[in-house]
């Protein structure tokens, strides 16, 4: 197993992002039982990595000394691969981290969508030491909250496609997707018991995803996925064009 260990990117973001974490506002579902279907979205998972409450504290500790007093459990990081559809409307298949708490209590769900990278080796669902998304990932999956963390087109499963950067409709979509295989995965993972609370946060690249994200999910209600949508709390992101 690899250590882990935080990057210095991510210790400068940290006091940022933490901050926002704690004044993010929930978006509460409708509380309506899904038929039993097969999955429209989900194409497979796989188990990346588990990480020991231990190991989460060492690195907690490293960036403040206040975090591990927040820190609950360990942590299981899976990648998935899922449905959604390039800007030119053709469907592909993308990819994503879905960081798991190790806990019995029914717990919300934190999708967070990544800031600016620029190689595939830095996208979430490789969850190699010192990215954004083993870092700030697994802490936040160590207070107790499922993560969900999509790579965005160009990056992971999708890597052989141009990354649209800044491109609102293909974050929101991709984003969007990802929740949706994320609801079928944690289907297949009884272990884990989510609430139906869903928190949206970014920064950089990702505060633009986050923005996009929540105009698709106030836009139109989603068959398979169904959230009213209450508010966001967004770290260093780029204005939405008019």
């Amino acid at each position: 197993m690899k250590k882990f260990t935080p990057s210095f990117y991510f210790q400068k973001i940290y006091i940022l992002v933490f901050g926002c974490f704690l004044f993010l506002t929930a978006c509460d579902s409708n509380n309506t039982p899904d038929p039993i279907v097969e999955n429209q979205y989900l194409e497979d998972d796989s188990l990346i990595r588990e990480i020991p409450k231990e190991t989460i504290l060492q690195s907690a500790t490293a960036l403040s000394p206040l975090l591990p007093g927040f820190v609950k459990n360990g942590v299981k990081a899976y990648r998935i691969t899922y449905k959604t559809k390039n800007t030119d409307g053709n469907e592909i298949i993308a990819s994503g981290a879905i960081i798991l708490p190790v806990t019995d209590q029914s717990v919300s769900m934190i999708s967070v969508q990544h800031g600016t990278i620029t190689n595939d080796e830095s996208a979430p669902s490789h969850f190699n030491p010192g990215s954004e998304g083993a870092s700030f990932g697994s802490l936040f999956g160590s207070l107790g909250y499922i993560i969900a963390y999509p790579d965005y087109i160009g990056y992971g499963a999708s890597k052989g496609y141009p990354h649209p950067y800044e491109h609102r409709a293909s974050l929101a979509s991709a984003s969007l997707d990802m929740l949706r295989a994320a609801k079928e995965f944690l289907k297949g993972h009884a272990e884990v018991k989510w609430d139906e609370k869903l928190y949206i946060a970014g920064y950089s690249e990702g505060g633009y995803a986050t923005m996009s994200l929540q105009k698709k999910l106030k836009k139109k209600l989603h068959r398979n996925l169904t959230f009213e949508l209450r508010a966001v709390e967004l770290v260093h992101m780029t204005k939405l064009p008019s």
